[in-house]
């Protein structure tokens, strides 16, 4: 019963990494290099290849870590339902490996951040744009990790307002379904400002770009 779904989250996670990787390469171009017009998808144009393989290692790496954190716990979850004398250890497992998950993504976000960042402005290639990117990521996760947990609670307040709203009788009349897509939309450019503006955080913290000849 599952085959269906597998299969369509295959060709999902594929038109993802698309469509992500021309939206992050333009919206990356066009807050670095702000002064040029018509930056956002000369920017997804030329970056496109460069941020489609750097999300795809990302991918892959989430992946990897994934498995590490949680296959040993999940290989062993019947074995303890049957022994253990009550479930909260394993309630507590969960908790804790997913914020550890967590904070890995965490991680891999501003990771992947300045990839792009290095990428885009400094010119580097993929692999040595990522690796610099984990390398400062390291530095950087638990001090950046505040303000990013407050955009993460807008976004979550966003969701449920969205979900209110999408759920309310009110908005079932003709006048409510234009004052619905009205809040829709409002909603989709909060979100897109919020990312804009995570974005050029990340950017004003990022390693300054090293000095040329021709500079």
């Amino acid at each position: 019963s599952l085959s269906p779904l597998i299969g369509q989250v295959r060709w999902l996670i594929l038109v993802y990494l698309i469509m992500a990787a021309f939206i992050h390469a333009g919206i990356w171009t066009a807050i670095i290099y702000r002064e040029e017009r018509y930056s956002f998808f000369a920017g997804g144009a030329k970056y496109f290849l460069k941020c489609l393989s750097l999300g795809v290692l990302n991918m892959l790496l989430l992946l990897v870590i994934s498995a590490i954190i949680w296959l040993p716990f999940l290989s062993r979850f019947g074995y303890w339902m049957e022994h253990l004398p009550s479930e909260a250890p394993l309630l507590w497992g969960i908790i804790g490996l997913g914020i550890l998950w967590s904070i890995a993504c965490i991680f891999l976000f501003i990771g992947s951040a300045y990839g792009r960042i290095l990428i885009i402005r400094d010119q580097l290639s993929v692999f040595k744009g990522f690796k610099k990117g984990l390398v400062f990521s390291v530095k950087k996760t638990f001090k950046l990790m505040p303000a990013l947990f407050v955009v993460f609670l807008l976004l979550a307040f966003l969701y449920l307002m969205h979900g209110f709203v999408d759920d309310s009788p009110i908005l079932s009349t003709t006048i409510g379904i234009f004052l619905l897509f009205g809040v829709q939309q409002a909603i989709v450019w909060v979100k897109i400002a919020l990312r804009i503006s995570t974005y050029k955080y990340l950017l004003d913290k990022a390693p300054l770009q090293p000095i040329t000849n021709e500079q």
